[in-house]
């Protein structure tokens, strides 16, 4: 998902609307309004434009794959768990992990959630952006970069042992709270 946006950051031209000069005793610079510069017809529409189709089409595959594979490998898992109810959403069955003291469990139901969104509706998003026109081109701030792959980064740490404690619970949330602080202070975009 995020390969435009490294594509972009690599290739592209960073753009600053209002830069001084400050002479502090050394040669700064101090800018505001810097972006991306994505009005270079070349680089988006020869380059990015087709790497967002490519990953458009490419994820929705990888998730495919991956299903096939979970319900070869794991189908003693969907029998006793989905079997349960079908039309019972997953995120009921991860409340129940989590209300009987299964956190890890739960967690991963919640992961599964974020893949299905990022392997599944991002693609959509980006069909729907080809037939009519909205700016969805895949192309995000550091913030919203770097943000996803601390909580990547975090998850992971939580997830890997297969079980968790209130200390990892503590922290998680934690670290979700600082996210939610960054992105509250985080001065607003121009045109937002």
């Amino acid at each position: 998902v995020f390969a435009p946006t490294l594509f972009s950051k690599a290739y592209g031209s960073l753009v600053c609307d209002a830069c001084t000069y400050s002479d502090g005793g050394n040669t700064t610079f101090i800018c505001r309004s810097c972006h991306y510069d994505l009005n270079n017809y070349t680089l988006f529409h020869n380059h990015i434009e087709p790497l967002v189709y490519s990953v458009s089409v490419l994820l929705p595959v990888a998730y495919i794959i991956g299903l096939f594979f979970t319900l070869k490998t794991h189908s003693h898992i969907y029998d006793i768990h989905v079997g349960e109810g079908h039309e019972i959403p997953e995120i009921v069955n991860g409340i129940q992990f989590a209300l009987q003291n299964n956190i890890s469990l739960s967690l991963e139901v919640g992961s599964c959630i974020a893949v299905q969104v990022c392997m599944l509706q991002i693609p959509l998003l980006v069909l729907f952006n080809a037939i009519c026109d909205v700016g969805f081109v895949l192309i995000f701030s550091d913030l919203h970069l770097w943000a996803s792959i601390f909580s990547v980064i975090v998850v992971n740490y939580i997830l890997m042992d297969g079980k968790s404690d209130y200390f990892q619970g503590t922290a998680l949330v934690v670290v979700y709270l600082i996210l939610l602080a960054l992105y509250f202070f985080a001065p607003s975009p121009v045109g937002c």
